[in-house]
């Protein structure tokens, strides 16, 4: 069975830890990452070796071949991420709620 091919968009707080988790997960592999921040973007590229780095989701989906994508932004940008996803037929892990409340 070939390995999944990921995407983590989030470079903040919880990025290093979902990169740690993802790294113990075998068949699965975070391939690209995502972040508006250029310089966070920089510092989780660099710590796990992701060469594949975006700043602009709509980019990414259409940069890369993604079996999932691991969605660790605010809350306020879940939605419309979960459904950038949706629409590219890419399944989405979605870490925090859809709404604040």
């Amino acid at each position: 069975m070939a390995e999944l091919r990921g995407a983590l968009i989030g470079c903040g707080f919880f990025a290093v830890n979902q990169m740690h988790a993802w790294r113990d997960i075998a068949g699965a592999s975070i391939i690209a990452i995502c972040d508006r921040d250029p310089e966070r973007l920089k510092v989780v590229g660099d710590q796990f070796g992701i060469t594949r780095r975006y700043t602009d989701a709509a980019a990414l989906f259409a940069g890369e071949s993604l079996d999932f994508v691991d969605i660790a932004t605010t809350a306020p940008s879940h939605r419309p991420l979960v459904e950038m996803a949706a629409r590219h037929r890419v399944p989405a892990i979605c870490q925090k709620p859809f709404a604040p409340t």
